[in-house]
């Protein structure tokens, strides 16, 4: 039964945060600008590759979602240089910058499987969490027009890792995963209600100025 539990929330983990993925690459293009951060970029990016290269499986339908991981982010990765800072702003410092994190994490994460055991886990909640704490950080320079696609995909987001949470943390019982995931979902929740009170706004300054 606990089986059974556990397979449900992860499948409904892994399928919120397919819609997470897919929802950052359409209102990326639809608004002309990525949506996630470079330093979530380079971590997501880094990951998805080292496990791509680290899990040796004849499963097709897992050698099909790895793969299908890294696509998203490697879509994800040209929306940022066609809409982001690569040829809109040409902020040279941060694509040198998201390189260097992105190698950084690659050596981190191929170094830090052989000696951790759950690496995988551990390594895809922590950076989960800084995520959030990007998300929220971004929130207070974004460009008004954004908040609802922002808001709309931190909703997700946050669904997608609280199903997570409860197949690892409750149901597995992993302790460090349970705190894990109850900070991000705070934090989350957090970017949420922010993003959700700033768009209310800039919707009633628009009301009065119409």
């Amino acid at each position: 039964m606990l089986i059974s539990l556990f397979k449900l929330f992860d499948f409904l983990s892994i399928f919120t945060w397919s819609i997470t993925y897919f929802s950052l690459i359409f209102f990326g293009i639809k608004k002309k600008i990525c949506l996630m951060p470079i330093l979530s970029l380079a971590l997501n990016l880094g990951y998805e590759l080292f496990r791509v290269l680290t899990i040796y499986t004849s499963n097709l339908l897992l050698l099909i979602g790895l793969y299908s991981w890294l696509i998203l982010d490697f879509i994800l990765l040209i929306v940022y240089f066609i809409y982001g800072d690569f040829l809109i702003k040409r902020n040279i410092v941060k694509i040198i910058s998201g390189l260097f994190l992105f190698i950084l994490f690659f050596i981190i994460h191929l170094t830090g499987y052989k000696y951790i055991n759950n690496y995988t886990l551990y390594s895809a909640f922590s950076i989960n969490a800084i995520m959030s704490i990007v998300y929220l950080l971004s929130l207070f320079k974004l460009e008004s027009k954004n908040y609802l696609a922002y808001t709309i995909i931190g909703i997700i987001k946050c669904i997608g890792t609280l199903f997570a949470s409860i197949a690892y943390g409750l149901i597995k019982f992993n302790l460090l995963i349970l705190i894990v995931g109850i900070i991000i979902f705070i934090l989350d929740l957090l970017s949420i209600f922010i993003g959700f009170i700033k768009y209310k706004k800039k919707f009633q300054l628009n009301e009065i100025t119409n």
